[in-house]
């Protein structure tokens, strides 16, 4: 677990080793000092809500951004699905992707990608990361003990575009 900005979080990294968390420990830190939080990284390129809402589950989620007794968004602990749950595979009206490809895409950053309550969902978000190969998901969570038992049945060591 690492805290940053007041924030306790846990980072998600592949078990491959191909993928450390050093990357992401040294953007947080680096926005930090331009008094920049995660959320604002300049280098993730966009955030994915596929859901909304969260409930606490440490100590640390009394300083959250976004459901913390300070913030806007405190006591919305429903979890569901979002309108732009399918984003990264929706297409406009010319068919061409919403997301364009070489993307970081931040996931979950308002909410808990290991919330039990979307375990229904998890699945069909696994398909489309692993369909987006063009684009690089970011994932946080405070919840890594619920990781192994969410991964995708394809998962083996990782997928490449998953950080």
């Amino acid at each position: 677990m690492y805290t940053m900005l007041g924030y306790d979080f846990h980072i998600f990294v592949q078990f491959s080793g191909l993928v450390t968390a050093d990357k992401v420990v040294k953007l947080a830190i680096q926005e930090a000092k331009k008094g920049k939080d995660m959320y604002e990284a300049e280098e993730t390129d966009m955030n994915w809500e596929p859901w909304t809402g969260c409930s606490p589950y440490s100590e640390g989620c009394k300083y959250c951004y976004f459901y913390g007794p300070y913030a806007k968004r405190y006591g919305q602990n429903e979890v569901k699905q979002t309108d732009k749950f399918d984003w990264p595979v929706r297409r406009n009206a010319k068919g061409e992707l919403c997301i364009k490809g070489g993307k970081i895409v931040a996931t979950c950053f308002a909410t808990d990608f290991f919330l039990p309550e979307a375990d229904a969902w998890r699945k069909e978000v696994w398909a489309m990361i692993r369909q987006r190969q063009d684009l690089d998901f970011l994932i946080l969570t405070k919840r890594i003990d619920r990781f192994m038992e969410s991964l995708p049945d394809d998962w083996g060591d990782g997928y490449d575009n998953v950080n």
